[in-house]
């Protein structure tokens, strides 16, 4: 009888710790019990080229933003105590890796700059986050916060979400990374560990109440191993442009900064590559600038007439920029690639009272720029 007893008093203390842990048992979210999807703790970038533009300097993005999806991350439940409650749910994010480099503008946005991965040197990143909650996107967030899983970011938007007791709904998330140039060593051929640059967490409040996702449920974005290749960006072709200026009597001047003879003419990029960031262009006269404000050049010594030199004009009469410093965009599709034409002006521009007849001759380079 008494050893019955106490195998009874052990399976009653075992029922006792059973129902405590149940009791401890607690919903991942203050008021929707949000899990993940069942797919996995992470999700992946997909294998991409990089192709590193003849002049990305240090600093500079290369390659294209490179996505990540998880539909859905989490699925969540409305808890019964909290039916009818707006809660406003979003996703915040976290860089893992250490420190943050400073910060980088672009696009508009201030974003924080970091090493990726733990040993990469050559090699740092930008990133950006948004939810789509219950079918409806927040905005995209910079991510500009201090590393460590201590300094999770807020999202700039918030989605409204009022359930009734048991209802049902995802939250599906895209985190995107965008690559820079941190050191020389950044070459064609170079190689890349494993990383994780992006984690995030849901995340819930009301009013001044919150609740974010705890660590069983966050979410990590991994660029695999030998996922990133990078390559030699090409070129495109440029074909020399002569522009023939019509023949005038110099009696059709009307004085100093008089403009004749407007002739219309095009710079043709053609073949130009895919996965650049941007294809720019800049002008260097070979000979002096009379008038850098409207963009006069003076003549070569090949020319025999006095007292004009050539205007260089947009198509829309806007006056050209000289220099590395006034460089100018092509229109680059970076999924494509492909053609493109500049339209521009050239035209007589007088810069004495005094003209003398003669043959007219002048160059300006044309220097592209590939990012």
């Amino acid at each position: 009888m008494c050893e019955l007893n106490q195998q009874n008093r052990v399976t009653a203390y075992r029922l006792a710790l059973l129902a405590l842990c149940a009791l401890a048992a607690q919903a991942n979210g203050a008021w929707d019990n949000c899990e993940h999807g069942g797919n996995g703790v992470h999700q992946f970038f997909p294998a991409t080229t990089v192709y590193l533009g003849r002049d990305a300097a240090v600093g500079d993005v290369v390659g294209p933003w490179i996505t990540a999806t998880a539909a859905p991350a989490w699925n969540c439940t409305r808890l019964p105590a909290h039916a009818g409650t707006d809660v406003q749910v979003s996703v915040q994010g976290n860089p893992p890796y250490g420190p943050k480099l400073g910060t980088l503008n672009h696009e508009g946005h201030t974003y924080g700059l970091y090493r990726f991965g733990s040993e990469s040197e050559a090699l740092g990143y930008i990133a950006r986050w948004r939810a789509i909650v219950d079918g409806v996107a927040t905005d995209w967030t910079a991510l500009n916060t201090m590393p460590g899983t201590g300094s999770y970011q807020n999202s700039v938007s918030t989605v409204s979400v009022v359930k009734a007791a048991g209802a049902q709904y995802s939250i599906n998330v895209e985190t995107q990374i965008r690559l820079v140039k941190r050191t020389a060593a950044l070459q064609p051929g170079y190689k890349q560990n494993i990383a994780n640059p992006i984690l995030v967490r849901h995340h819930q409040q009301v009013g001044g109440a919150e609740s974010v996702g705890d660590t069983d449920t966050h979410r990590v974005s991994q660029m695999q191993q030998d996922a990133l290749s990078f390559a030699g960006g090409g070129t495109c072709t440029t074909p020399n442009v002569e522009v023939p200026l019509p023949t005038l009597p110099a009696s059709d001047f009307s004085g100093t900064g008089s403009v004749l003879g407007s002739t219309p003419f095009e710079l043709k990029f053609q073949a130009c590559p895919v996965g650049l960031v941007s294809i720019g262009y800049y002008f260097t006269p070979t000979t002096s600038i009379i008038d850098e404000a409207q963009a006069v050049v003076a003549l070569d010594g090949s020319s025999t007439a006095s007292g004009v030199g050539v205007q260089l004009t947009e198509d829309n009469g806007t006056a050209l920029k000289f220099g590395i410093n006034n460089s100018y965009s092509l229109p680059y599709d970076p999924s494509t690639g492909g053609s493109y034409s500049v339209p521009l002006k050239a035209a007589y521009y007088q810069t004495d009272n005094n003209l003398g007849a003669g043959s007219v001759s002048t160059s300006v380079t044309f220097t592209l720029d590939y990012k």
